[in-house]
């Protein structure tokens, strides 16, 4: 079947790879409302606070630590293969804290859910790339984007009501593994490693060549955009505060309107498909940039709110974006390894990104000056990435 391309894949297909990051948001923002209460329950084991906290994160991690292995394993064998273990493995492990009453149990269990969101993430990409072609990739990558957006706004509304009945009412929310773990038996996808562009795969794509370098721009690009445009919106709360404006309320319709936001930003990258992803990053940057700008200025909710707004288009944008370069720099037989190697690059920076952010309103003395310093460190970004592109455009 090597070098065959595809035949036309469902739009089935595309829901259920588009669904996988849904499962990643859900898993990281289910326990959020509850840690107290967590903590609570867990008092009497040495450590309890340390512990729940390693429980909620941890999974992020496991994500990052595996990728690099997950993708080797996706270039040897059906990258579906690889998709349909993770959601096995998630739908088994995402809800067992309904049942454990031990923390470390509890951690365990986080840790090899994170191991399958891992196997799930690199394999989805993978498959986007291998089922989908030019106007459909752009579309899909769009809906890996703009679905975990959406959840974000749904599942911290759920979560948050469902707490009120106990810390482990919330995981219920995670049984959605099981649905999703029988459509994709019942939507049976193309069991082979699909080739995206009709190009002949080396004999053994596991020991085939594979070229790192055109791919640097993008893991550095990846890091950055993390780093500037993720990191100032877990400053939310502060940039509020200082204002002596005392609400838990304000913050989360902040980070709701966001999520809002990078729903409609999401679709931005399909729209934008003939753009190239460098002029494409340097609009999101600048958008980012004005973002940060009218929150770190401003003295209102409403203009707090706004700002906000405006991050979340460009966070949304950023990537789906940045997955299509990707994609459309390997070909198949690497695809696998490139696709983990970027997932552990993204996990990690946004594992990273609350602790850069805490440590720029510090050293600023405030998180208002801090997010001003990204904005500016963000409009610099896009004029060098804009004058990039025009220097390369000229006739030599």
């Amino acid at each position: 079947m090597k070098g065959i391309a595809l035949p036309h894949v469902p739009a089935s297909q595309g829901v259920i790879l588009a669904l996988v990051p849904v499962m990643v948001v859900l898993s990281i923002i289910v326990p959020l409302p509850v840690i107290p209460a967590m903590v609570q329950a867990f008092g009497g084991e040495e450590g309890a606070a340390f512990g729940v906290s390693l429980a909620v994160t941890l999974p992020t991690l496991a994500i990052a630590l595996a990728g690099m292995l997950l993708g080797m394993v996706g270039d040897r064998v059906d990258r579906r293969t690889l998709l349909v273990a993770g959601i096995a493995v998630f739908a088994l492990a995402a809800p067992l804290p309904l049942w454990i009453d031990s923390l470390w149990l509890l951690i365990g269990s986080r840790f090899i859910l994170g191991l399958a969101l891992g196997a799930m993430t690199v394999a989805a990409v993978g498959l986007v790339g291998d089922y989908f072609t030019g106007a459909r990739r752009a579309f899909w990558l769009s809906a890996q984007g703009s679905f975990p957006a959406a959840a974000t706004i749904v599942g911290a509304l759920l979560s948050g009501a469902l707490g009120q009945y106990g810390w482990r009412t919330p995981f219920l929310l995670l049984l959605v593994g099981i649905p999703l773990l029988c459509a994709v038996f019942i939507l049976r996808g193309p069991a082979m490693t699909p080739v995206a562009y009709g190009e002949t795969p080396p004999a053994d794509p596991g020991k085939a060549a594979f070229e790192w370098r055109p791919l640097l721009s993008i893991f550095v690009l990846t890091i950055v955009a993390s780093f500037m445009m993720f990191a100032p919106a877990y400053e939310f709360g502060y940039v509020v505060l200082e204002q002596q404006v005392i609400s838990t309320v304000l913050p989360g319709v902040m980070t709701a309107v966001l999520g809002a936001g990078a729903v409609m930003g999401a679709l931005a990258p399909t729209a934008l498909r003939k753009t190239p992803p460098e002029r494409q990053l340097a609009l999101y940057f600048m958008v980012c940039a004005a973002g940060q700008l009218t929150v770190a200025l401003s003295v209102t909710s409403v203009g707090w709110v706004a700002g906000a707004a405006i991050i979340g288009l460009a966070q949304g944008a950023i990537v789906p974006v940045l997955s299509m370069w990707l994609l459309d720099r390997v070909d198949e037989a690497g695809r696998g390894r490139a696709v983990s190697v970027f997932q552990t690059v993204l996990y990690v920076s946004q594992f990273s990104t609350p602790h850069l952010a805490r440590m720029m309103a510090l050293v600023a003395d405030s998180a208002a000056i801090g997010m001003l310093a990204y904005a500016i460190a963000l409009g610099l970004l896009a004029l060098a990435l804009g004058l990039a592109v025009r220097r390369r455009a000229r006739p030599a």
